[in-house]
Parts: structure tokens; sequence; C-alpha cells
């Protein structure tokens, strides 16, 4: 996959899939991304915590993970986002239902089309592996999240979890999209 996304004032951004020497480059984008975006939501000594070096053993397992999928998003050789999908998790998913687990972006690389290519990526491959309907979750406080999801389609579907991150109970909404 060779992609471009954004205009022709900002350098094009190149979407392909991730491969083992995409770990470090993923888990900078995830700690940092997680950090501007969940400041206030999850607590602050959590999101202090986080380590990439940590982060990138994770990236390692999952993208040789069998069934996982991990687009990456460059600008020139630098990972500015990523997505990562597969089969859905839920319990009460059926095997014709997909999901987004992550897409994370550095905040530079925000509003420049960069999330619409990988997820829009992310949803043509799971329309080959068959899936005809993918979920994703999403913390009920990240506005622009839930903002951006239902730009791409998604509906709330009354789904919802508590997570624990940092100590911190928090609530999950379930949004869905159809991919016939």
């Amino acid at each position: 996959m060779n992609n471009s996304a954004g205009d022709s004032s900002k350098r094009p951004i190149r979407v392909r899939a991730a491969d083992i020497s995409c770990c470090n480059g993923i888990a900078h984008v995830h700690v940092e991304s997680w950090r501007t975006t969940y400041r206030g939501q999850v607590p602050d000594d959590h999101l202090d915590r986080l380590s990439a070096s940590e982060r990138a053993k994770v990236w390692e397992a999952e993208i040789a993970r069998e069934g996982s999928g991990v687009f990456v998003a460059e600008d020139r050789d630098s990972i500015c986002g990523f997505i990562n999908f597969g089969a859905s998790r839920d319990d009460d998913a059926d095997t014709h239902t997909g999901e987004i687990y992550a897409v994370y972006l550095l905040s530079e690389a925000q509003g420049a089309g960069v999330g619409r290519k990988l997820w829009e990526d992310a949803i043509q491959d799971l329309r080959k592996r068959g899936f005809n309907t993918c979920v994703i979750w999403v913390l009920a406080t990240n506005r622009p999240a839930i903002g951006f999801y239902e730009r791409m389609g998604c509906c709330p579907d009354g789904a919802t979890k508590s997570e624990s991150i940092g100590g911190k109970e928090l609530t999950e909404l379930r949004y869905h999209v159809s991919l016939m």
C-alpha cells in the first residue's frame, strides 16, 4: 500500500502495512498521542509513566500476531500515525464483525486527512477479510475521537464498558459501522 493524504501545502503522507521495523515509531506515536489526547481524562501520573520502549515490545508482538492488521502513516521517513485492526474481541460479536483496536496520530498530523486515510485503508482491508460490520470502543469523554468516528459513518450501538486506566474508572462507548 503506497498512498498519499493531505494537500499540496503539506508534505505527502504515505500509508503502508507496518513491519517489525516500525515498532519504535508506532510506540512513540502511541505514547505521545496518549499524553496529548488523554490529559485531563486519564490520571496525569499514568500518562507521565508511559514508556515508548515498553510499548515497542507490545507492538512487536501485535505486528507478529496472526490476524492483526497494522498500518502506519509516514511523513517522509517518520511515522506520524497508525491504525490497528482485526476480528472483534467482543463476546457478542459474530465471525463477520471486525474491530478497529486503535487509531492514533501525533497532534501535528491531525486535521490533515491522515486519520481518514488510515481509516479507509483499514476498512478496505477488513472488507477483503470478509467482515461486514466494524466496531470501535472510545472513551465517553473523548469528544474529538467521537466526532471523527461519526464523520467516518459510525454510530453508537448502546454498548458500554468500564475500563480502569491508571486507577481511574472510565466509561467506553461502542460505535459501529456497516462495511457493506
